[in-house]
């Protein structure tokens, strides 16, 4: 393999991996946000038990 047939390999790869990225993003956002809430949930619970 000579170097102009790796520089396309990878070249390939990295939009390859770039549209990957692409997808899965929104899905990775809204996992993160949907931890983020389960967190803020928690403590509202927390807190309500403490008042009564």
């Amino acid at each position: 393999m000579n170097s102009e047939e790796w520089v396309t390999d990878l070249k390939d790869l990295v939009v390859q991996g770039a549209s990957l990225m692409g997808e899965y993003t929104p899905l990775i956002s809204k996992l993160v946000t949907g931890v983020r809430l389960n967190r803020f949930e928690n403590r509202l619970k927390k807190k309500r038990k403490k008042t009564k």
